[in-house]
């Protein structure tokens, strides 16, 4: 019982702890250079299957995540800032259309439902740039692609999201550990969904393909 109840805590901490460094990492970049370097990190970190299953140095996962934060702005050069450049763009869209009830009642859906769906894609890029040596164009047409590959776990995700947005708009305490969650949990699926379709095996040749 002890033991179950310190291995939950360590869970607790742990995507706390990543959503915490997260947090830091985008305001260090002033989100237009923090959110994606930041992601990255974030996504590296929850992709390792061994995460969970021994008491984790919480001092090393601070290492890695300067390290992979680091690593980013060389591997993703000037397109960091693609992501963030799109999500600020969505933000005030949002914003413009809170002030109209007819625009609001027509576009809100419509955009909460792109922005999950670009998330979505920037995730699958991020993944798909650990697994392939493919040109960015290539890698980024995947990521557009992927959610159409697989539907049902790009339908869960999506409603993930949606769900994250919501909810943290009631609950502005979730933020702290929503991401991390909302982060391991897509991996997971979309990471399942790779092996079920042989996209994570033979990467290179699905993304040649495309």
């Amino acid at each position: 019982m002890t033991t179950k109840l310190m291995k939950g805590l360590n869970v607790i901490v742990i995507l706390i702890l990543v959503n915490v460094m997260w947090l830091i990492g985008t305001a260090v970049g002033l989100f237009i250079a923090g959110l994606t370097p930041s992601m990255v990190a974030a996504v590296k970190i929850l992709r390792n299957p061994q995460l969970f299953a021994d008491y984790s140095s919480y001092f090393e996962l601070l290492k890695q995540f300067i390290r992979e934060y680091i690593n980013a702005f060389r591997v993703y050069n000037w397109r960091i800032l693609i992501p963030s450049t799109i999500a600020l763009l969505l933000y005030f869209d949002l914003l413009i259309i809170q002030g109209n009830e007819l625009l609001r009642a027509m576009l809100q859906w419509p955009l909460l439902i792109l922005a999950s769906y670009l998330f979505l894609s920037f995730i699958n890029l991020i993944m798909a740039v650990d697994i392939s040596q493919e040109s960015w164009i290539k890698k980024i047409k995947f990521a557009l692609v992927a959610p159409i590959l697989l539907p049902l776990q790009s339908i869960c995700s999506l409603l993930m999201i949606v769900a994250f947005f919501v909810l943290v708009l009631a609950y502005n305490w979730l933020f702290f550990v929503a991401i991390s969650v909302l982060l391991y949990t897509m991996i997971r699926l979309l990471s399942s969904g790779y092996e079920q379709k042989g996209l994570l095996v033979v990467a290179n040749e699905t993304f040649a393909e495309i």
